[in-house]
């Protein structure tokens, strides 16, 4: 997987929610593209169940690009993440 594939997901307009789905089959749900840091080797994804609207992420996680198996539509609430 290649940074511009995310970053057309991250500046559709109006911002679809998305699943990244990685080499283990797991699953990182992308609410708000605030939520996605693009660097160069690797994807920081910021995830977890907030408490409430607006608050940041429970928690990350750095996926490489490598390990990126596709980008998903999300259906509602599907994602273990």
């Amino acid at each position: 997987m290649n940074t511009g594939a995310i970053r057309n997901k991250l500046k559709q307009v109006p911002f679809a929610p998305f699943e990244i789905v990685v080499s283990s089959s797991d699953r990182y749900r992308v609410d708000h593209p605030d939520n996605v840091l693009l660097t160069k080797e690797a994807a920081v994804i910021g995830y977890g169940k907030p408490q409430k609207a607006g608050t940041l992420p429970e928690d990350f996680i750095i996926l490489s690009y490598l390990h990126i198996a596709c980008i998903e539509p999300t259906s509602p609430r599907t994602a273990k993440n």
